[in-house]
């Protein structure tokens, strides 16, 4: 993985922690927080230098709210079934 890559990666998980401290500490709910997170990660694709790297990041980033909502329920209980066997 090139320094961009590492780069890139260290500065989400940041502004991940970020969004999510301000979001708690402002009342906003989950669905904002996740709308508010999607809207910078498209503009972040924007910045990928290569066409099909933006478009791949435009097509990760347009999942919707339920959608998100779902699969990660879904690996929650699967997580929860694997821990009590």
């Amino acid at each position: 993985m090139d320094l961009y890559l590492k780069e890139f990666a260290f500065g989400q998980r940041h502004i991940g922690v970020l969004f999510v401290t301000i979001g708690l500490c402002s009342g906003c709910t989950s669905q904002q927080l996740y709308m508010t997170a999607q809207a910078y990660q498209r503009n972040q694709c924007l910045y990928r230098p290569e066409q099909g790297d933006r478009d791949q990041c435009l097509g990760n980033s347009n999942q919707s709210y339920d959608e998100y909502n779902r699969k990660a329920s879904g690996l929650q209980r699967k997580n929860e079934a694997i821990s009590c066997e």
